[in-house]
């Protein structure tokens, strides 16, 4: 078991170091975690956090421990790596959700600065591996398997120290961890919740490091860890005192790490058409066109699936695909970084690339241009460009430069306008055959709450919005002013049932409402409905007066007209995307883990 905490003076941890030198089986090293650049103090703080550990000797390395940065921008990004650049010891990046998902579900800032965002090095008889757990809390499986890799790797007598930004208890996944871990002597370093403590997870004992920047009640701060054979020692250093023990854990203490069996997948009823598994995250939901169905993955592979499940095609981008395809004809549009690419949508085959000279993270739209003349392509940029392109030639028709945030929300064109929200807190309508700016609209400019991953949606005279901070939103699609605006706790998913005149609002805690697009009135509220906590964005569709929807907790759900809520499937411990409404009674649903079913739902009796 942990041992109690005590405090070591600082000339006794430099007596401890002098002495380390004299057994190089010591090893010593730094944690820095949560250090938010771009937030208030942030970057002068870490400046001070890395002078400090380059007047330490003996540091052998610094882990970076997620959340390097505060909104995951560019610049951000830029200032943190070269202040850390500074470090006098080897360092190893982790990116935290903050790093990934203000930007749409991606690691483009992250990989663009650092391009290895794993590690996995030996010091003495300890292996140091370092993973990440994406913005909602959840290892790839590409990662996962890259994990149980490496650790098969390592012999069994070695000791495994990982370093993952959230704890394992944070993650959907992280049972899959601790398998993995299983009968091996393994340790597990964290930030996150900013603060020291000594935790355990399924057998397998860790801690958490305490945030870098400061708060209201101590100022910034990091963490030094001294791995001898038979413990791990835990100090902090911070902006008023020298290292000051915290926590002692014994690497040698027995223990048993149970494996943790989890179904995912279960079938509630529906017919099952086909079912697939990509191995791979899925940062966009699916596209579909005829009976085809497009998947866009974190490996850089767009594969189209037949009727009956088989891939009849795959294109390899060369890069991560964060933005969801778009599809109209028999074309099919996709975004590799700044290049957008268009392909023969039954075959595959490339016929036309462009440069749009910005990283591509919105979904693409295709749409009539200018009275059906020609197809427009919409993509909106990580810098908070919208984009229109003729969708034949790739050639930028026009560019507007108003949003200064990022753009991953899927835009809408309805009555000759573009609208969409951006990490900027507002929501922007455009004129969708020049792009000028027809009117912007917030009711909370806070970063936060920006209406950023909310679909956006109208009824052909108001625009409806939902954003993190629970409001709902009706906003004249003429006037861009707020028509009515109420709180319903909702996040960022938020439908129109057929006739719109209903709003379909998937809550945060709990709570599924449905409500009246004249003046927001409840209509009905179903309680409990998907699991608390959901802040997975998706659009829930009405079919035959029943509404379905995917839930972060892995189902897909069904609200039949009487209200009563029951599961369709279970994908797995992994947030369903929105679920796609193929035809008649026909449905596709894909969770982040790269799963996906096509099913139909059987008429009931």
């Amino acid at each position: 078991m942990p041992r109690p905490r005590r405090r070591t003076p600082a000339a006794l941890f430099f007596f401890l170091l002098a002495c380390s030198f004299a057994f190089p089986q010591e090893t010593r090293f730094a944690v820095i975690a949560d250090t938010h650049v771009g937030a208030g103090k942030a970057a002068s703080e870490l400046e001070a956090i890395v002078a400090r550990i380059n007047g330490l000797p003996g540091i052998a390395f610094v882990v970076i421990a997620g959340d390097i940065t505060e909104k995951g921008g560019p610049a951000e990004f830029v200032e943190a790596r070269k202040i850390l650049d500074k470090l006098a010891a080897p360092y190893y990046a982790l990116p935290g959700n903050h790093d990934s998902h203000w930007i749409g579900y991606g690691l483009a800032g992250f990989r663009d600065t650092w391009p290895e965002d794993k590690f996995v090095f030996q010091k003495n008889k300890t292996f140091f591996i370092g993973i990440h757990g994406w913005d909602m809390g959840n290892v790839s499986p590409q990662d996962l398997e890259w994990l149980e890799r490496r650790v098969s790797e390592c012999p069994l007598s070695s000791m495994i120290c990982l370093f993952i930004h959230q704890p394992l208890n944070f993650l959907d996944n992280g049972f899959a961890v601790s398998n993995i871990l299983r009968g091996r002597k393994a340790y597990v370093i964290s930030g996150h919740v900013h603060r020291n403590e000594e935790v355990e997870y399924n057998g397998i004992p860790g801690a958490t490091i305490r945030a870098a920047i400061s708060s209201k009640t101590a100022g910034w701060g990091f963490g030094l860890v001294r791995d001898t054979p038979e413990d791990f020692y835990f100090y902090e250093v911070g902006e008023t005192h020298g290292p000051e023990l915290w926590g002692i854990t014994s690497k040698t203490r027995p223990g048993e790490v149970p494996e943790v069996r989890r179904p995912q997948f279960e079938n509630f009823g529906v017919e099952i058409l086909w079912l697939h598994d990509l191995k791979t995250r899925l940062s966009a939901s699916l596209a579909a066109w005829n009976d085809l169905i497009y998947a866009a993955d974190d490996s850089g592979k767009l594969t189209c699936f037949g009727a009956d499940g088989k891939a009849l095609w795959s294109f390899e981008a060369g890069a991560s695909l964060v933005a969801r395809p778009a599809v109209f004809g028999s074309l099919l549009w996709a975004a590799r970084g700044s290049r957008v690419l268009k392909l023969e949508a039954k075959t595959g085959r490339l016929l036309n690339s462009g440069d749009i000279m910005d990283y591509a993270q919105s979904q693409l739209t295709v749409f009539p241009f200018r009275d059906g003349q020609k197809l427009g392509l919409l993509v909106g940029t990580r810098s908070g460009k919208m984009i229109c392109l003729d969708a034949g030639s790739l050639k930028i028709l026009w560019q507007n430069d108003d949003a200064s945030g990022a753009i991953q929300t899927r835009p809408l064109v309805v009555a000759g306008k573009v609208i969409f929200g951006s990490w900027d807190g507002r929501l922007h309508c455009l004129d969708a055959a020049s792009g000028r700016r027809l009117w912007t609209w917030t009711e909370n400019a806070n970063f936060y709450y920006s209406p950023a991953g909310c679909i956006p949606q109208s009824d052909g005279k108001n625009v409806f919005v939902c954003a993190p901070d629970g409001y709902v939103s009706s906003v004249g699609l003429d006037s861009g002013k707020t028509l009515w605006r109420k709180k319903y706790d909702g996040w960022e998913s938020i439908g129109l049932t057929e006739d719109r005149k209903k709003i379909l609002v998937k809550s945060r805690t709990d709570e599924f409402n449905i409500l009246r697009t004249e003046n927001g009135a409840l209509v009905q509220k179903i309680s409990p409905a998907h699991g608390g906590g959901d802040i997975i964005p998706g659009e829930p569709v009405e079919w035959q007066s029943s509404i379905i929807f995917g839930a972060q907790n892995g189902f897909v759900y069904r609200i039949d007209r009487s209200g009563r809520m029951s599961p369709l499937l279970f994908l797995g411990t992994a947030g369903v995307q929105t679920v796609l409404h193929l035809k008649d009674d026909l449905f596709a649903a894909s969770n982040v883990d790269g799963r996906i079913a096509v099913f139909r739902i059987r008429p009931k009796g």
